[in-house]
């Protein structure tokens, strides 16, 4: 009888766990409560705990026996993922639809993926395919611009190792074409170059004609990678306009104090120097190059003096002048007196 008892209330108990669960064909499914694998007490429909930090709390498999999983690793990671090296895709596979794909930290959105494909950082309408927004900026956006970086100071830093020998670098590129904004670092002069790259060196992007250099001092160069002044130029300059301050303007040589050298002087100086005074010399321009500024000046001094000088040349041609009219005169008297006495 006991034993009657007890098949009755198993096959019972039975009946009452199994008919939550309903079968049709190979299919069994669950309509109420929730359930726990590793775990009770839950309230969610389903809920997974791993049995450490190793073992993926999830793993699916398909007809190829192929893995992707879901789980804990350590305290803090999430990990989902494919055992097998297999692509990962996340998000909406179907063409149908135009859903996003958001990232949040600390109950906000930091990262989206719309339709259309375009990323953006702090931004839920990314305008481009890569849109970092900090702040505002209110901006206008070009048509062909691909990539934003948008705020109201907005700023892109390259960093990179001062030990290393490449540094940072900007690539300007198309198809058959490479520009490159590259910062050297100390190892390579610690400046900052722009130039064309010669992309077939093998060098890419160290090797590259330098077009335009800065170094550390202010001082720029253009042809030349190591400029010596604020401006360096190794080549010709073409410019329809060059202003040049300078102070010292030899207005002086009008001066009535001044003292201006015979011209016996300027011709022993020059025979003596095969130059004229205060201008340099020829192996001195050929060192040293020449001042615009100082050598413009000097030259109205030159000019000045030899306006002096013609002025003065020109006092004496004046007095000169009176004088043979006043011979000339004279002469004509003496010629009209002697002609009197011969008619006498």
């Amino acid at each position: 009888m006991k034993k009657i008892i007890c098949t009755f209330g198993l096959l019972f108990i039975s009946n009452f766990i199994f008919a939550q669960w309903t079968t049709t064909g190979n299919n069994i499914y669950y309509n109420g409560g929730s359930v726990g694998i590793g775990l009770s007490g839950v309230t969610n429909r389903l809920a997974l705990k791993q049995p450490d930090d190793v073992t993926a709390a999830l793993k699916i498999y398909n007809s190829s026996n192929r893995q992707a999983y879901l789980g804990y690793s350590g305290t803090y990671f999430l990990d989902l993922g494919t055992v097998t090296n297999d692509n990962l895709r996340l998000g909406q596979i179907t063409s149908v639809g135009s859903g996003n794909v958001s990232f949040f930290t600390n109950a906000a959105e930091r990262l989206r993926i719309n339709s259309l494909g375009n990323i953006g950082i702090g931004t839920t309408s990314p305008l481009k395919k890569f849109h970092v927004r900090n702040g505002t900026s209110g901006a206008a956006v070009d048509t062909y611009t691909t990539a934003i970086i948008e705020g109201e100071d907005g700023r892109l830093q390259l960093l990179s190792s001062d030990g290393g020998n490449n540094g940072s670098a900007l690539i300007l590129s198309n198809l058959n074409r490479h520009w490159s904004m590259h910062q050297k670092t100390s190892n390579q002069g610690n400046r900052l170059d722009i130039g064309y790259i010669d992309a077939s060196s093998g060098d890419f992007p160290g090797s590259h004609a330098v077009s335009m250099s800065f170094d550390v001092l202010g001082n720029v160069g253009i042809g030349t990678p190591s400029p010596s002044e604020k401006l360096s130029v190794n080549g010709t300059v073409l410019a329809k306009k060059v202003r040049v301050s300078n102070t010292g303007w030899p207005d002086y040589v009008f001066a009535p104090d001044y003292e201006l050298r015979s011209l016996s002087q300027v011709e022993k100086f020059v025979k003596e120097n095969q130059h004229l005074p205060e201008v340099p010399s020829a192996k001195e321009i050929e060192t040293n190059g020449q001042d615009l500024g100082d050598i413009q000046a000097t030259l109205l001094k030159k000019v000045e003096e030899l306006t002096l000088y013609l002025i003065e040349q020109d006092k004496k041609n004046s007095s000169q002048e009176e004088r043979l009219k006043a011979l000339e005169e004279k002469n004509q008297a003496l010629r009209n007196e002697i002609d009197r006495l011969k008619k006498k």
